[in-house]
């Protein structure tokens, strides 16, 4: 009879063990979302970043054309001045 109990026990605690088998993967799949949204933000951060650095570098970019164009002008300028000489 005590063995009975034991086994009945057995199958509680079996029950329970599934159960807390249960919470566990409830958990890890909370711990999934929550590493998901982390990484997520995380990307997030890193795509604003590589944005600002593109427009930066854009930005750049222009400011060099620009200053090409004038250095061209005045290259054309002076080559002007020297076919008059």
């Amino acid at each position: 009879s005590g063995s009975t109990n034991q086994g009945e026990l057995r199958v509680v605690a079996v029950d329970e063990d599934e159960e807390s088998d249960d919470q566990p993967d409830t958990s890890a799949a909370g711990n999934q979302d929550a590493e998901r949204e982390r990484r997520l933000n995380e990307l997030e951060d890193r795509l604003a970043v590589r944005q600002e650095e593109l427009d930066e570098l854009d930005s750049e970019n222009r400011e060099l054309n620009a200053r090409l164009d004038l250095l061209q002008q005045q290259i054309a300028s002076a080559q002007e001045i020297i076919r008059l000489r």
